[in-house]
């Protein structure tokens, strides 16, 4: 199953007068109603990303964070 991304938002920041990034806002959807998934995943500096990163560079960090959060779910869910 496909994991779709597209980022929608930046959210930028002045740091010793320079600008910064302060996050990405990246939409997520997976699946088919009613197996499905959709929201919303910020990426911000902390995650690898800077304002000179490119959509895909920021889609592909999302993908990982999202895919990190269904496989911690899982090892909790037991």
């Amino acid at each position: 199953m496909a994991l779709t991304t597209n980022v929608t938002d930046a959210q930028v920041e002045f740091i010793d007068g320079k600008l910064a990034i302060k996050y990405f806002n990246v939409s997520i959807s997976s699946g088919v109603f009613p197996n499905s998934l959709n929201g919303n995943v910020q990426v911000t500096a902390t995650d690898g990303v800077s304002i000179t990163s490119t959509p895909e560079q920021v889609e592909t960090i999302a993908k990982k964070k999202v895919q990190d959060l269904v496989a911690d779910d899982k090892t909790t869910d037991a």
